[in-house]
């Protein structure tokens, strides 16, 4: 079958397809199609603050059908139900995008080059797989159907578009070179990002290798780079036309079928005129991107859209929408020229960069449990034996996954925007992650903290994940993760007894066919291949997939050193896991000896009856969780609590006095007296209380460990000392000075407090944390308001001006609601740009609510907000205080001081002599793209020495009254001052004054103080 077009008709449908109310030009013909088209699926990524756009959907026609022009799509007319029954599809893994296909045999391409859908027909009946074996044949001969590839080296082509009038983006083929492939002085690019965040996993190539039958590079203008100019114009053409005018171009001049010798090719377009509100767009599973503007060199926005080349779906937040996940950069990409991030745990698995670092636990066996220690993809190559990424099955294809989201100084991950060195959750909706599925970020947990997962599966069971510790001192970090299901494992089940087992299968041939009245668990025939063409994996293997199904957890049901189809589980019928990295099972196709009994379920093998023992990928663990190294893991309330503790458990605790001391051989468990207070002062908390720390250390979870309703110290949790939580709500607990009755094993009680030796003890949901940036759990209960003036250091305070310093402002009730590096202050009820949790219904009495005034709810330095910039999720206000700062500190000089006052009163001093002044006491400057001038004035104000005293500054990009000014030195901490590129440069004082456009202000003294560089 072939489509009834021609090569003029494709050039026609390039060139004159306009916006509407735009007269085309030329005759239009109405075709029927004679072929199948393949699926394709656009996501858009928005602009910066714009609305998320949906997914679009198109039909890509074979190069044969389309006059030898490949690559060229068609959108598709449907109703909108069709449109999300395809997409639905798409989006459950059922059809691939870029791979599968449509039959429109018969259907019309009508005018506007639309493929027509008949209303009533079901996109599903049209839709077709494409078979295993043409997947396998086609390979790289044709990259529209293939699955892409994410290692090895890459080709890739940038080509720079000028449309019929001469539009184009200004920058010129050597510095988009530069750009993207970091050929030139940009040391943060789209090269250096993927091969950063894959270790090297995946090599960016940006120039073509001749391979057999393809030509020679001789058309790139610059290293990976070839320019065209489409007949068109980029003011009255739709988004389609003009992708399809660019592929028609490049293929004409370079003589071959896109993408030809390349495995990704880049359009990059001047700018948006028609169908707008896209930053970039690209197709899933395939090897075409786009980019309009400035876009084209924003290494987070290239690495999103080759993300979704790669089959990668969106990532989204805990707030659920669809790309709010800053841990990843198929959430909310980094939109700026120098930074990018690297991808969540979901996404590293479908990647398989660290598929050696990578394993899958089942926690659908009753009673589960195992502890393991993570590394971050940040320190990947020093992991040892531990793992980076860890599957959890849930037996239907919404997996979970589990990773330590590492930001190290150095690391690729280094630019990461949220969770750092946090422990992240993240869920995806189908497809056990290994191919395109949207994911959702659930939780980012600190040590300590705990996620629970409900009905884990449709088990009816809690598993709980729960970060016990986190040390970053070392390198790798790690993270020990402790996961449970809190019940005691159930004693091995007999597996199901082999058939015959039912006069229905009686006669049955067990090595020629199975019986249904059993699911087929009775075949021991030698079928290895599935129904669907992929060959079967040997069950005693754990690779390409790890899994529980062994003859050891399985005995009796035909497992062994072979790849047959087998049913060992209870599934509707005989199956086997596949040796494809990208498949992990599927029915096979087993003669039935009797009449099939159920269809075929979509859903993964998941055992009817738990396996006898946990899945071999997990080590063996005690039924009863051991005990943990801090109170962190809280106990799920329907775990029993430990058992409590004897007095005097062994002959070194004889003689002692619980009421006043405890003995050391078991941690001051036995300690039954009143101290109350803490060693270092803190008044203890009613052990009944929830205020105000919220907890699960109560005398009925904890039963005979000296609980109730009193303050009194106690251990009942493992602590290596007695401890209590609190009644300062900015502390929630420390250890207590109790006596010790015996020798100590540890540091004696009277020696100097030791920082947190151990996390602290938690509640069963996290509390709000101190920084803004993590998150609490909203069903956690808030602090409780401290009061406004606590002491009398504050005393006199007027909050509506100024805030104390003594209770860190949070009395502060002004309306000032710009931070102090210019930014606008988001309203505290919304949650766009930015999700949060600092509410007035979590933080009541903390001054929030309906307004966009400085705050600070939960224990922060000073007041603070987060801004209405989707690129700077929140920096502190410059709010007056209302009480000398406590840490200044005065020192006498003889220096010489020139002050220069702006017409908005600024002033700027220099100091011209060399004395040295004490170290400001100001924000640590962390951020290059936000830094405001008004902070170098503050700065430069100072009576002490700032990070601009005695370098030139450093101007970047500058605009009007925003400039990016840093001083060099002292900022090893951001490691992009090493190498900052052709746009970075020393300004002298003419410079500087003229760019910022300040006619008033004169920096020459500013300026003085630094030219000693």
């Amino acid at each position: 079958m072939r489509l009834t077009c021609s090569a003029a008709f494709w050039a026609l449908f390039a060139s004159t397809a306009t916006a509407p109310g735009v007269q085309a030009k030329g005759l239009r013909r109405k075709l029927i199609a004679k072929n199948d088209c393949t699926i394709m699926a656009i996501e858009p990524l928005a602009l910066e603050g714009g609305e998320e756009p949906d997914m679009i959907l198109e039909c890509e026609l074979n190069a044969e059908d389309a006059g030898g022009v490949s690559g060229i799509s068609a959108p598709i007319q449907a109703t909108a139900a069709q449109l999300k029954e395809l997409k639905d599809l798409i989006k459950s893994g059922e059809f691939a995008a870029g791979e599968d296909t449509l039959d429109i045999e018969g259907d019309e391409i009508d005018e506007n080059h639309q493929i027509k859908i008949e209303p009533t027909v079901s996109m599903k009946a049209k839709a077709q797989k494409l078979p295993k074996d043409k997947k396998e044949k086609k390979g790289k001969s044709d990259k529209r159907r293939r699955l892409v590839d994410t290692t090895g080296n890459l080709k890739m082509l940038l080509v720079k578009v000028t449309d019929s009038g001469g539009l184009t983006y200004p920058d010129d083929a050597t510095t988009m070179s530069d750009e993207v492939f970091g050929t030139g002085v940009d040391p943060v690019n789209l090269k250096s990002g993927l091969e950063e965040c894959s270790w090297d996993k995946l090599k960016v190539l940006p120039k073509a290798l001749t391979q057999g039958g393809f030509p020679d590079d001789t058309h790139e203008v610059a290293t990976g780079v070839v320019e065209v100019t489409i007949d068109i114009s980029l003011t009255d053409q739709r988004r389609g036309s003009i992708r399809n005018a660019i592929t028609t171009k490049v293929q004409n001049m370079l003589g071959y079928g896109l993408p030809g010798p390349y495995d990704y090719v880049l359009y990059s377009v001047e700018k948006c005129y028609v169908d707008c509100g896209w930053a970039a767009y690209a197709y899933i599973n395939s090897w075409n991107s786009v980019y309009q503007g400035v876009y084209y060199k924003r290494p987070g926005v290239l690495m999103h859209e080759l993300g979704h080349n790669f089959g990668l779906a969106h990532s989204g937040g805990l707030n659920g929408a669809t790309y709010t996940d800053h841990t990843c950069t198929m959430g909310n990409p980094h939109y700026s020229d120098d930074a990018f991030q690297c991808f969540n745990p979901a996404k590293n698995f479908q990647l398989k960069w660290y598929d050696d670092a990578e394993i899958t636990e089942d926690p659908r066996t009753q009673g589960y449990t195992n502890t393991l220690t993570l590394v971050g993809i940040d320190e990947y190559p020093d992991r040892g034996d531990s793992p980076v990424t860890v599957r959890l099955e849930t037996g239907g294809g919404a997996d979970y996954f589990v990773g330590f989201n590492r930001a190290s100084a150095t690391g690729p991950n280094r630019m990461n925007d949220e969770g750092d060195n946090q422990v992240t959750i993240v869920q995806v909706n189908g497809n056990s992650g290994e191919s395109y599925s949207q994911s959702f970020l659930k939780a980012k947990l600190s040590q300590g903290q705990s996620y629970a997962i409900t009905n884990y599966a449709g088990t009816g069971k809690t598993v709980t994940i729960t970060a016990t510790s986190i040390d970053i001192s070392t390198t790798p970090g790690t993270a020990v993760v402790y996961i449970s299901d809190g019940l005691v494992p159930a004693p091995p089940s007999p597996p199901p007894t082999p058939a015959p087992v039912t006069p229905a299968c009686e006669g049955s041939d067990p090595d020629t066919c199975g019986c249904d009245a059993v699911k087929q668990n009775d075949y021991r025939g030698n079928i290895s291949t599935t129904e669907d063409g992929y060959t079967c994996m040997n069950w005693e293997s754990q690779s390409p997939h790890s899994h529980s199904r062994t003859a050891a957890n399985y005995p009796g049901m035909g497992l062994g050193n072979h790849n047959y189809c087998r049913n060992p589980d209870g599934e509707a019928r005989a199956w086997c896991y596949t040796t494809d990295p990208s498949k992990r099972w599927s029915f096979c196709d087993v003669p039935s000896c009797t009449s099939p009994s159920t269809p075929s379920p979509t859903s993964p093998p998941a055992p009817s009856t738990p396996p006898p023992t946990p899945s071999p990928t997990s080590p063996p663990t005690p039924s009863t969780p051991p005990p943990t190294p801090s109170p962190t893991p809280p106990p799920t309330p329907s775990t029993p609590p430990p058992t409590p503790s004897p007095t005097n458990p062994t002959k070194a605790c004889e003689g002692s006095d619980p009421d006043t001391c405890g003995c050391d051989v078991v941690k001051q468990n036995d300690y039954r007296g009143d101290i109350s207070t803490t060693e270092d002062g803190y008044t203890c908390m009613n052990w009944e209380s929830q205020s105000p720390h919220s907890h699960s250390r109560t005398a009925a979870n904890y039963p005979g460990m000296g609980l109730g309703n009193h303050n009194y110290c106690r251990n009942p949790d493992g602590e290596p000392r007695a401890w209590c939580y609190t009644t300062d709500p900015n502390k929630r607990w420390t250890y207590c000075d109790v006596p010790s009755c015996t020798p100590p094993s540890t540091p004696s009680p009277t020696s100097p407090p030791t920082p947190n030796p151990t996390p602290p003890p938690t509640p069963s949901t996290p509390p709000p944390t101190p920084s803004p940036t993590p998150q609490p759990t909203p069903s956690t209960p808030p602090p409780t308001p401290s009061p406004t003036n606590p002491t009398k250091a504050c005393e006199g305070s007027d909050p509506d001006t100024c805030g104390c310093d003594v209770v860190k402002q949070n009395d502060y009730r002004g309306n000032i609601s710009t931070t102090e590096d210019g930014y606008t202050c988001m309203n505290w009820e919304s949650q766009s740009p930015h999700s949060h949790s600092r509410t007035a219904v979590n933080y009541p009495d903390k001054g929030l609510g309906n307004h966009n005034y400085c705050r600070n709810p939960d224990g922060e330095p000073r007041a603070w907000c987060y801004t209405t910039d989707p690129n700077k999720r929140w920096t502190y206000c410059d709010v007056p205080s209302c009480t000398p700062p406590t840490t200044t500190t005065t020192t006498t000089t003889t220096s010489t001081t020139t002050t220069t006052t702006t017409t908005t009163g600024t002033t700027v001093a220099s100091t011209t002599t060399s004395t040295q002044l004490p170290t400001c006491n100001t924000p640590e400057l962390t951020d290059l793209d936000v830094l405001d001038l008004r902070t170098v004035l503050k700065d430069a104000n100072s009576n002490c020495e700032t990070a601009l005293s005695k370098k030139k500054v450093l101007m970047i990009g500058i605009d009007g009254l925003r400039a990016d000014v840093v001083g060099m030195t002292p900022l090893p901490h951001i490691a992009r001052l090493k190498n900052m590129g052709t746009h970075s440069f020393w300004a002298d004082v003419q410079d500087l004054t003229a760019s910022l456009q300040l006619t008033a202000l004169s920096f020459s003294s500013l300026l003085q103080s630094t030219a000693s560089a």
